[in-house]
């Protein structure tokens, strides 16, 4: 079990999101561990920090105006103009105004016009959440509210069975941006541990239309037969007109992207940015990645979170849409009392979703928050269950039957916790597409099966309505219950398949991260202070240094030192230093997943950064604090996991080392030689690796990788002239495929550095050979390179 916990928790720590079943954790938050359900993330996974915990709260305010309200609005409409039918069905009822006579409804009529519209939802969910992330939600969500709310006003003026079923088939087009989209569009700007309250505010936006859904019916109940149109034309009309209005003012509030919004001065956008973690959602990602499509598709935890959550909405969509009619029917309350009484339910509803969502961030718990909403509600549809089944009321009054509405109406309670889970659980602009797209058409198929089960045949008693709910919220508990396990077996199956927890899609996003500007900035000013107040001790060690060197190598030409990144004054050396210096100092750090220097601490226990990789090496040979500085900064110390690190290996010697004999294995494994290990050697090893095996790796490893070669080169790290020239051997015919923005240091470029770096032409053909294993008499040639 110990084994277990470790495993998790190592898994974690590289940004995946597993999850647990600790009740205490609902309750209690831990100091310990802060999160027990995968909404946490490392320090390692978290962006430089470069701002106060008071501004970054000022920007989430502002969010909450510029992105949740807007949203709120949106939904409530949307949800207004969706789930209106089951208001409309019980005005005027047993009159030939009632929305069923007017239309010559007949059986199953009703229940398919309910279902109808989720057939297209259920079509265009992913479509959807791609043409917000290509457009922005700025953009994209006015014209959805245009669009559904023309359609409800069309419904307005249909005369007959085939206009209803068209209208509301049509009107599925528009609204399937509403909740999958909006959920895409938080995780741009809000973080993990920060969505399930926001979750929360929003779906309580459909309690809120479901609430003053049923005194706006009575209200326009009052309007049968002005203009010489019955009550229920009306309410159509007017809620489709409300939505046509507010698409301006949603439009004037809603932001594009946190890159691209011109709401937010630059220190905002820089927050709004910067405080992302590896694995968020951007505007910079894929917006399609058809591996990224597969894998989420080919996980299992997918179809299990996709049933139970189906389970879950089948009873929240089926109770929604018929508690008028069931309260009508089966509890025998007048059709105002049965719209009024519904009302009370979700307006009831309304601070308890604020509550629970913000106690779930608190405690920063999704599992117990989505369960214990369930096992609630599960008494109602039993009790409902009991009474049905003996078809008498004998015992109980009507308002009691009401009063265990308020307990199944917290099916919708848990939908929050549920959606918050599953986006933490997604990594990436594209498998939120997809993800979140598959969770939602969740809403949609159960939105379609839901309505079926309370047909009109069985009426008053639903028999099969209530058993079916009991049956089904017992599933979605064992389902969703089992998800942490799922997650943590997929998480450990891509550890072992490719040296990472987070899929590779993940890490190339966050290399592609417009997390830069002013973190960089801001670094380069600390450096620069701290230089000026070190110049004079610089200047002073740096003449040491080259008058050590002077003294030690004499034969070595001075053209034939590698070039610095920093001179010793501290000021920047030009040519070769720009291609290194224009990177950014975030984008290493959000690459850091790929290697940590805690784990390369672990491995090698004799290294000295300062002194070319050991003192063993060159005791004389110590780099400037400026230098060294800069080789940390870039990251030019850590190494990739020692799996991957060994995968890498084993791929070099297996496919490259006989075109390039240049190393010998043993000297890259500490544990089997006294020999010193060699930085540079061992990047520019992993290096060639990589190129190897491209489709295993992310292709963002290969920039990684090279820039940290660069800046081993250009400081002159490496003291032996061995190791450097098989390195630059290495690099040379490691780069003949180079990334697009290096693609100016060419294979000739670095053969030429290696001619140089080894003092010109007349080095030997076989320039040494080195012991290949210990206690053997046996060697392998190290370097057998004609040079010209």
């Amino acid at each position: 079990m110990n084994s277990i916990q470790e495993t998790r928790a190592a898994l974690e720590a590289e940004g995946v999101h597993i999850g647990g079943w600790s009740l205490k954790q609902a309750f209690v938050r831990s100091k310990a561990s802060p999160v027990d359900d995968g909404v946490h993330q490392p320090e390692q996974n978290e962006a430089f920090i470069d701002w106060s915990v008071a501004e970054e709260r000022a920007l989430v305010r502002k969010l909450d105006f510029r992105v949740l309200f807007p949203c709120c609005i949106l939904y409530f409409l949307a949800y207004l103009d969706r789930a209106n039918m089951g208001f409309v069905n019980v005005l005027q009822k047993g009159t030939p105004d009632n929305f069923s006579e007017s239309l010559h409804l007949h059986g199953t009529d009703f229940n398919w016009a309910v279902s109808i519209t989720y057939f297209m939802t259920t079509v265009l969910l992913l479509p959807s959440n791609l043409l917000m992330k290509t457009i922005s939600g700025k953009n994209y969500f006015p014209i959805i509210m245009v669009g559904f709310g023309t359609v409800v006003c069309c419904l307005g003026a249909v005369q007959n069975r085939a206009g209803l079923f068209a209208a509301r088939f049509f009107l599925g087009v528009p609204e399937a941006g509403v909740v999958p989209a909006c959920l895409m569009y938080f995780s741009f700007w809000y973080k993990p541990e920060e969505r399930a309250l926001r979750f929360g505010i929003f779906y309580a936006a459909n309690s809120l239309a479901t609430g003053l859904g049923g005194f706006i019916a009575n209200g326009v109940d009052d309007l049968d037969g002005k203009g010489g149109l019955p009550s229920w034309r009306w309410l159509f009309i007017i809620e489709g007109l409300m939505s046509i209005a507010m698409a301006p003012v949603v439009y004037f509030l809603l932001l594009t992207f946190p890159e691209t919004t011109t709401a937010f001065n630059e220190r905002e956008r820089h927050i709004a940015i910067n405080r992302f973690g590896r694995g968020s959602t951007r505007q910079t990602d894929a917006t399609w990645d058809t591996r990224a499509v597969l894998q989420v598709l080919s996980r299992p935890s997918t179809y299990v979170f996709f049933v139970s959550y189906i389970c879950l909405l089948i009873v929240a969509v089926s109770l929604g849409t018929f508690l008028p009619i069931i309260l009508t029917n089966f509890a025998g309350f007048s059709s105002t009392q049965s719209n009024e009484y519904t009302s009370a339910v979700y307006l009831v509803a309304i601070p308890i979703y604020a509550f629970w969502s913000w106690h779930s961030d608190h405690a920063r718990e999704r599992m117990w928050h989505y369960l214990l909403p369930v096992l609630g509600a599960i008494p109602c549809f039993a009790v409902w269950t009991y009474v049905a089944a003996h078809r008498s009321l004998e015992g109980l009054k009507p308002i009691t039957l009401y009063g265990l509405a308020f307990l199944g109406n917290l099916v919708s309670i848990a939908q929050p916790a549920a959606l918050s889970y599953r986006s933490s659980t997604l990594y990436g602009a594209a498998e939120q597409a997809v993800g979140g797209a598959t969770a939602v058409a969740a809403l949609s198929i159960s939105s379609i099966i839901g309505p079926q089960i309370y047909r009109t045949s069985e009426s008053p008693w639903y028999l099969s309505g209530f058993s079916t709910s009991c049956g089904t919220l017992a599933f979605t508990v064992i389902g969703f219950a089992s998800l942490p396990l799922w997650f943590f077996l997929e998480a450990r199956q891509r550890k072992k398949n490719t040296g990472h927890a987070l899929p590779l899609r993940a890490l190339d996003d966050a290399l592609q991260a417009q997390v830069s500007d002013a973190v960089r900035t801001q670094a380069n000013l600390q450096t620069a202070m701290e230089e000026k107040v070190d110049l004079e001790r610089e200047a002073a060690n740096q003449a040491e240094h080259v008058e050590t060197m002077e003294m030690n190598e004499p034969e070595q030409a001075s053209e034939s030192t590698p070039p610095l990144l920093f001179s010793g004054n501290g000021t920047r050396a030009s040519a070769d230093a720009s291609p290194l210096a224009s990177s950014t100092i975030d984008r290493f750090h959000n690459s850091s997943f790929l290697c940590r220097t805690a784990i390369l601490g672990q491995d090698f226990h004799d290294i000295d950064h300062a002194n070319g990789g050991t003192t063993a090496r060159n005791p004389e040979h110590t780099l400037s604090s400026t230098d060294l500085e800069t080789l940390k900064l870039h990251n030019a110390f850590e190494l990739p996991d020692y799996p991957e690190r060994q995968s890498l290996i084993d791929v070099f010697f297996d496919k490259c080392w006989a075109f390039m004999p240049v190393v010998d294995r043993l000297g890259l494994d500490p544990t089997e030689t006294d020999s010193p290990i060699s930085y540079l050697l061992l990047q520019a090893v992993l290096l060639a690796g990589r190129n190897m095996r491209p489709h295993r790796y992310p292709a963002s490893m290969t920039e990684v990788l090279y820039r940290r070669l660069k800046a081993l080169v250009y400081s002159g790290h490496e003291r032996s002239p061995l190791d450097l020239v098989a390195a630059l051997c290495l690099i040379q015919w490691s780069t003949a495929v180079a990334p697009k923005d290096i693609t100016q240091d060419s294979p000739r470029y670095w053969t030429t550095m290696a001619v140089d770096a080894f003092g010109g032409p007349s080095v030997p053909a076989t320039i040494c050979r080195r012991q290949h294993m210990e206690g053997h008499g046996s060697s392998t040639p190290l370097i057998a390179t004609n040079l010209p």
